[in-house]
Protein backbone atom coordinates (compact mmCIF):
# COMPACT_ATOMS: atom_id res chain seq x y z
CA UNK A 1 0.00 0.00 0.00
CA UNK A 2 1.67 3.08 -1.23
CA UNK A 3 -0.80 6.00 0.34
CA UNK A 4 0.45 6.91 3.65
CA UNK A 5 -2.19 6.37 6.75
CA UNK A 6 -3.57 10.42 6.06
CA UNK A 7 -4.61 9.92 2.86
CA UNK A 8 -5.88 6.61 3.03
CA UNK A 9 -8.02 7.68 5.81
CA UNK A 10 -9.09 10.87 3.09
CA UNK A 11 -9.67 8.18 0.23
CA UNK A 12 -12.03 6.14 2.73
CA UNK A 13 -14.01 9.28 3.39
CA UNK A 14 -14.39 10.23 0.39
CA UNK A 15 -15.65 6.80 -1.00
CA UNK A 16 -18.10 6.64 1.84
CA UNK A 17 -19.50 10.49 1.52
CA UNK A 18 -20.00 9.64 -2.00
CA UNK A 19 -21.91 6.33 -1.62
CA UNK A 20 -23.55 8.33 0.93
CA UNK A 21 -24.47 10.98 -1.73
CA UNK A 22 -25.83 8.51 -3.85
CA UNK A 23 -27.91 6.73 -1.90
CA UNK A 24 -29.57 9.99 -0.79
CA UNK A 25 -30.12 11.31 -4.08
CA UNK A 26 -31.86 8.30 -5.17
CA UNK A 27 -34.05 8.06 -2.21
CA UNK A 28 -35.06 11.60 -2.76
CA UNK A 29 -35.45 11.12 -6.66
CA UNK A 30 -37.59 7.58 -5.53
CA UNK A 31 -39.68 9.93 -3.07
CA UNK A 32 -40.17 12.11 -5.70
CA UNK A 33 -41.75 9.90 -8.12
CA UNK A 34 -43.93 8.21 -5.65
CA UNK A 35 -45.24 11.67 -5.22
CA UNK A 36 -45.88 12.21 -8.76
CA UNK A 37 -47.58 8.74 -9.05
CA UNK A 38 -50.02 9.29 -6.01
CA UNK A 39 -50.71 12.66 -7.50
CA UNK A 40 -51.54 11.20 -10.94
CA UNK A 41 -53.51 8.68 -9.50
CA UNK A 42 -55.49 11.36 -7.03
CA UNK A 43 -56.54 13.11 -10.65
CA UNK A 44 -57.50 9.78 -12.10
CA UNK A 45 -59.80 9.36 -8.95
CA UNK A 46 -61.34 12.69 -9.51
CA UNK A 47 -63.48 10.90 -12.15
CA UNK A 48 -65.06 8.52 -9.89
CA UNK A 49 -65.37 9.51 -6.21
CA UNK A 50 -67.19 12.60 -4.43
CA UNK A 51 -65.78 15.88 -4.97
CA UNK A 52 -65.49 16.24 -1.21
CA UNK A 53 -63.79 13.13 -1.10
CA UNK A 54 -61.35 14.24 -4.07
CA UNK A 55 -60.71 17.19 -1.93
CA UNK A 56 -59.53 15.84 1.19
CA UNK A 57 -57.18 13.45 -1.00
CA UNK A 58 -55.80 16.01 -2.57
CA UNK A 59 -55.56 18.55 0.54
CA UNK A 60 -53.04 15.12 1.62
CA UNK A 61 -50.99 14.83 -0.92
CA UNK A 62 -50.53 18.49 -1.13
CA UNK A 63 -49.77 18.23 2.53
CA UNK A 64 -47.39 15.15 2.28
CA UNK A 65 -45.51 17.53 -0.93
CA UNK A 66 -45.05 20.15 1.49
CA UNK A 67 -43.61 17.86 4.42
CA UNK A 68 -40.98 16.78 1.90
CA UNK A 69 -40.16 20.23 0.32
CA UNK A 70 -39.43 21.36 3.93
CA UNK A 71 -37.63 18.31 5.03
CA UNK A 72 -35.51 18.60 1.98
CA UNK A 73 -34.90 22.48 2.48
CA UNK A 74 -33.76 21.63 6.22
CA UNK A 75 -31.17 18.68 5.06
CA UNK A 76 -30.04 20.84 2.47
CA UNK A 77 -29.82 23.49 5.26
CA UNK A 78 -28.16 21.02 7.52
CA UNK A 79 -25.69 19.77 5.16
CA UNK A 80 -24.90 23.40 4.07
CA UNK A 81 -23.36 23.97 7.87
CA UNK A 82 -21.89 20.67 8.10
CA UNK A 83 -20.00 20.80 4.32
CA UNK A 84 -21.46 17.62 3.71
CA UNK A 85 -23.68 16.81 0.22
CA UNK A 86 -26.02 19.23 -0.65
CA UNK A 87 -29.30 18.66 -2.45
CA UNK A 88 -29.00 21.15 -5.82
CA UNK A 89 -31.12 24.17 -6.38
CA UNK A 90 -32.87 22.81 -9.30
CA UNK A 91 -34.12 20.27 -6.94
CA UNK A 92 -35.48 22.60 -4.69
CA UNK A 93 -37.40 25.10 -6.84
CA UNK A 94 -38.39 21.62 -8.56
CA UNK A 95 -40.20 20.81 -5.38
CA UNK A 96 -41.69 24.44 -5.12
CA UNK A 97 -43.39 23.90 -8.68
CA UNK A 98 -44.61 20.22 -7.80
CA UNK A 99 -47.05 22.63 -5.07
CA UNK A 100 -44.66 22.43 -2.28
CA UNK A 101 -44.09 26.13 -2.21
CA UNK A 102 -45.37 26.61 1.36
CA UNK A 103 -43.32 24.11 2.51
CA UNK A 104 -40.52 25.57 0.86
CA UNK A 105 -41.27 29.12 2.10
CA UNK A 106 -41.64 27.79 5.79
CA UNK A 107 -38.09 26.35 5.66
CA UNK A 108 -36.92 29.08 4.03
CA UNK A 109 -37.94 31.62 7.22
CA UNK A 110 -37.38 29.04 9.98
CA UNK A 111 -34.16 27.71 8.63
CA UNK A 112 -32.98 31.02 7.36
CA UNK A 113 -32.00 28.98 4.19
CA UNK A 114 -31.56 30.48 0.67
CA UNK A 115 -32.94 33.88 1.86
CA UNK A 116 -29.97 35.78 1.02
CA UNK A 117 -29.95 34.44 -2.88
CA UNK A 118 -31.65 37.24 -4.89
CA UNK A 119 -31.77 34.46 -8.03
CA UNK A 120 -33.39 31.44 -5.82
CA UNK A 121 -35.81 33.78 -4.31
CA UNK A 122 -37.38 35.14 -7.89
CA UNK A 123 -37.64 31.56 -8.89
CA UNK A 124 -39.62 30.76 -5.26
CA UNK A 125 -41.61 33.31 -6.23
CA UNK A 126 -42.21 32.60 -9.85
CA UNK A 127 -43.10 28.66 -8.66
CA UNK A 128 -45.41 30.73 -5.79
CA UNK A 129 -47.54 32.36 -8.30
CA UNK A 130 -47.77 29.50 -10.71
CA UNK A 131 -49.43 27.73 -7.89
CA UNK A 132 -51.70 29.96 -6.71
CA UNK A 133 -52.90 30.43 -10.52
CA UNK A 134 -52.86 26.83 -10.73
CA UNK A 135 -55.42 26.59 -7.47
CA UNK A 136 -57.49 28.87 -8.77
CA UNK A 137 -58.19 27.50 -11.98
CA UNK A 138 -58.53 23.81 -10.01
CA UNK A 139 -61.09 25.46 -8.29
CA UNK A 140 -62.88 27.23 -10.52
CA UNK A 141 -62.82 24.40 -13.16
CA UNK A 142 -64.04 21.93 -9.61
CA UNK A 143 -66.93 24.23 -9.27
CA UNK A 144 -68.17 24.48 -12.78
CA UNK A 145 -67.65 21.23 -13.98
Amino acid sequence: HDMPPAQDVEAQYTLVNSQNTCNIKTQLLATSLILSIVTAVVLVLYFFIDIWVWIGILCGVVFLINLVTFLAYWFDKRQATNNGWRISEWELILLCWWTGVIGAWMAMLFCQHKTKKTSFRIKAIVATIFNFLWAIIAFVLTITL
